[in-house]
C-alpha cells in the first residue's frame, strides 16, 4: 500500500511541482476562433467550416527580460522566436476532415517525427450529433488555460507547465445535442506518463469531457483516469478538471479548478485554482490579469521521480501563488492575424523575481481553396 501511495504521489506531484519564470511551451490544442474578449477555447467544436484545403503558418517572437533577486544570478534578456507552426486542415469528403499541426521550431527526439507534431487526426461526422476521431490528439483535460493554444499564453500554472504531455495518439467519440449546447466526449489515448523511450508499455488515459454552451456561460469539465508505471505493477492517477467561462459583452472571466487525487490525502491537499479576467476595447485592445494558487501536500517528501528520463528529481511540499497582467493590440480592423503584446508576471515562490516580455504574433494564410 505504501508503494501505491508513493507511486500516485510521484505521478501527480509533477502536475503541482516547481514554479518557473519561463513560460513553458506546454502542448495544447488549437482549432477554434476566439471571442473578442478572450483568446478562448482552442478545442474541437461540434460544427466546422467545410473547406477542401487550408494551409497556414503561425509565428510568434518575443523580447524577454528576467529579473532575479539573487547575488548568484544576473538579470537576463534576449530576443527569441517562440513558435513557428505549420497548420493543415481540409476535407476528404462531406463527412471526413483532417487536421494537422507541426511545430517547425521544435526538436525531434528519439528519432520520432511525431514528437514535433501537436496533432494529426481525422474526424468522421456520422451525422449532426455524432463524431468519431482517430490519430494524435490533445488529451481531453478540462480547463481554459490548458485548452488555449500555447502561442496565445504568456505564462502558465505549474499544472500546465509540468504536465508530461498534452498530445498523444488515441481515439475518441463525441455526441452533441440537437441544440448544440452540450457535447460529451469520451477518449482513450496513450497516457501522458508514457515514457518516450518505451512507447509500447501499455499505459493509457481514459478521459470524459463535457462542453457546455449556455449564452454567457461556457464550460469544459473533465474526469480523467491515467495509468503510469515507475516500477512494478501499473498504477493510476485520477483527476477532476473544471473550466468555467463567463462572457458579459467585452468582459470575459475564466475560472479553472483542477483536483488531483492522491491516496490518503485530504480533498484540498493537491489542487490548482487559476483565474483570468480580460476586457476588450473596440475589438483592438485587450487588457487582462491572470493569477492562481496551487497546492501539493505529500505524505512522504523523501521520494524521487524517475519518469521520462528525469532522475533524482526532488518533489517537496509545494504551496504558492502566481500573478501577472498584460495588454494585446490588434492593429488590423476585424482581424486577429496580427497581434502586439506585452506582459509581466511573478510568483510567491520567488517573490522578488519577475519576468516581462514584449512580442509579436502573426498568422499567414498561405493557401486556401474554398
Amino acid at each position: 500500500m505504501k508503494d501505491l501511495t508513493l507511486g500516485l504521489m510521484m505521478g501527480l506531484a509533477l502536475c503541482a511541482g516547481f514554479s518557473t519564470l519561463n513560460a513553458a511551451e506546454a502542448d495544447k490544442n488549437a482549432q477554434a476562433a476566439t471571442t473578442s474578449a478572450a483568446q478562448a477555447s482552442d478545442t474541437a467544436r461540434p460544427a466546422k467550416k467545410r473547406q477542401p484545403l487550408a494551409i497556414k503558418f503561425d509565428v510568434r517572437a518575443d523580447w524577454d527580460y528576467f529579473h532575479y533577486d539573487s547575488k548568484d544570478a544576473k538579470d537576463e534578456s534576449a530576443f527569441a522566436g517562440k513558435f513557428l507552426n505549420f497548420i493543415l486542415d481540409g476535407n476528404i469528403s462531406e463527412q471526413i476532415s483532417y487536421h494537422f499541426r507541426h511545430r517547425l521550431n521544435r526538436l525531434i527526439e528519439n528519432g520520432n517525427f511525431f514528437d514535433a507534431t501537436d496533432w494529426a487526426y481525422i474526424d468522421y461526422d456520422i451525422n449532426q450529433n455524432w463524431r468519431v476521431s482517430a490519430g494524435k490528439q490533445v488529451i481531453a483535460i478540462g480547463g481554459y488555460e490548458y485548452d488555449r493554444a500555447p502561442i496565445d499564453v504568456y505564462y502558465y500554472s505549474n499544472f500546465c507547465n509540468l504536465l508530461p504531455a498534452c498530445y498523444e495518439f488515441g481515439i475518441s467519440g463525441q455526441y452533441t445535442t440537437n441544440d448544440s449546447r452540450n457535447t460529451l466526449l469520451f477518449q482513450i489515448s496513450n497516457s501522458p506518463f508514457t515514457s518516450p523511450n518505451v512507447r509500447f508499455n501499455g499505459l493509457y488515459a481514459y478521459n470524459l469531457m463535457w462542453y457546455g454552451r449556455y449564452g454567457f456561460f461556457n464550460s469544459m469539465y473533465s474526469v480523467n483516469l491515467m495509468e503510469y508505471r515507475f516500477s512494478g505493477p501499473k498504477d493510476y492517477t485520477a483527476m477532476v478538471a473544471l473550466g468555467n467561462q463567463f462572457n458579459f459583452g467585452s468582459f470575459c472571466l475564466e475560472i479553472d479548478y483542477t483536483h488531483r487525487y492522491v491516496q490518503d490525502q485530504k480533498f484540498f491537499d493537491n489542487f490548482s485554482l487559476v483565474g483570468k479576467a480580460a476586457y476588450t476595447i473596440n475589438n483592438c485592445f485587450t487588457w487582462f490579469v491572470k493569477g492562481g494558487y496551487e497546492c501539493f501536500t505529500s505524505n512522504d517528501p523523501s521520494y524521487t521521480w524517475q519518469q521520462r528520463g528525469i532522475t533524482d528529481f526532488y518533489l517537496p511540499d509545494f504551496n504558492a501563488s502566481f500573478f501577472g497582467a498584460g495588454l494585446e493590440y490588434y492593429p488590423i480592423k476585424n482581424s486577429r492575424d496580427l497581434r502586439l503584446h506585452a506582459y509581466c508576471f511573478a510568483t510567491t515562490e520567488h517573490p522578488n523575481d519577475f519576468q516581462t516580455g514584449i512580442g509579436l504574433r502573426w498568422r499567414l494564410n498561405a493557401f486556401t481553396i474554398e
